[in-house]
């Protein structure tokens, strides 16, 4: 049963180590504008950056609920498949929120407001463990599924939100508009695409699943680029694109 869970964690670590290192840049900027007072900065620096890693973490994530049963059949084995996706999927669906808060976590950190922060990861830990031992012996694998996205999920998009918009003077409705609503909105067509591709197509090769996420992932890229990235970010990618073809 620890091989099933494993596998679907997994891919949620490989996730998490991602927005773990985007997320990290923000604390030395923060740190920064905090020296400086700059409290307007800081909430444009929170809202920017919690809108930029949604946009890393809605297709992953979303792939991972539409498709991640065919992705772990042919990495490794269809016998693995059915259990661990289901994995894959509880601890996915409270990953959305909590992952989002890395930004606003890194935030923290570079205000030098650790302490309660710590409390309540402790908090989240000890809710975790509990509930795992409570759950298991009724549900298995998915009993100690629930019992990390439970507490996760009540954290990431309650707890820390409410938390991270006291301490910055930000209205949450404002937050969540600013952050969330437009890396959401684009999130659709991708999972459109790949909802689509999955019924209609037999994905059973790598290069099957490579063409229908990549032809997916790149309708969402060119929709948030456009609609989603700031103007000064978008004329940077611009800028930076030509001084690399000029120099071919």
């Amino acid at each position: 049963a620890i091989t099933f869970f494993s596998i679907g964690s997994s891919m949620i670590d490989y996730l998490s180590t991602l927005i773990s290192h985007m997320s990290v840049t923000v604390t030395p900027l923060a740190s920064g504008l905090d020296a400086t007072g700059d409290d307007a900065r800081m909430r444009k620096l929170l809202l920017i950056g919690t809108r930029y890693c949604l946009l890393v973490i809605l297709p992953v994530g979303c792939a991972y609920l539409v498709l991640g049963e065919t992705f772990i059949s042919l990495w490794m084995g269809p016998q693995y498949g059915p259990s661990s996706a289901k994995v894959l999927a509880i601890l996915m669906w409270s990953y959305f929120g909590y992952l989002s808060q890395y930004v606003a976590g890194s935030v923290f950190y570079g205000l030098g407001k650790v302490k309660n922060l710590a409390y309540l990861n402790l908090g989240v830990a000890l809710a975790n463990i509990i509930l795992s031992v409570i759950l298991v012996k009724p549900f298995g694998i998915y009993g100690v599924a629930l019992g990390t996205a439970i507490p996760l999920t009540i954290y990431g998009t309650i707890i820390h939100p409410v938390y991270i918009c006291r301490t910055m003077k930000l209205g949450l409705l404002e937050y969540f508009r600013k952050s969330y609503l437009f890396p959401l909105l684009t999130a659709i067509p991708f999972v459109a695409i790949i909802t689509f591709s999955k019924y209609a197509f037999d994905i059973n090769t790598y290069g099957r699943f490579a063409l229908v996420v990549g032809v997916a992932g790149m309708a969402y890229a060119a929709i948030a680029f456009f609609f989603v990235i700031e103007p000064e970010h978008r004329s940077l990618v611009r800028d930076r694109a030509r001084a690399l073809l000029s120099t071919r």
